[in-house]
């Protein structure tokens, strides 16, 4: 059998452990432009992402419509 990389968590779970990000925003606010661009490049994942912008579509979620059914 393949071994798989899935964690599963229950919403309880979610919610009392990953609820708040743990992204440091005042670090990345003090941050340069430069400085940005310097740690994105030494990312892994991000080293050779080129997003092609030529492709990209416009979507506009369409608004739920109300459905009123007498029983």
């Amino acid at each position: 059998m393949k071994e798989t990389h899935i964690k599963s968590y229950s919403a309880a779970e979610l919610k009392a452990n990953h609820g708040h990000s743990r992204t440091d925003l005042k670090k990345v606010d003090a941050m340069t432009d430069e400085e940005l661009e310097q740690i994105i490049a030494e990312d892994e994942d991000e080293r050779d992402l080129q997003p092609d912008w030529t492709r990209v579509k416009l979507v506009f979620v369409e608004p739920k419509r109300s459905i009123h059914l007498r029983l």
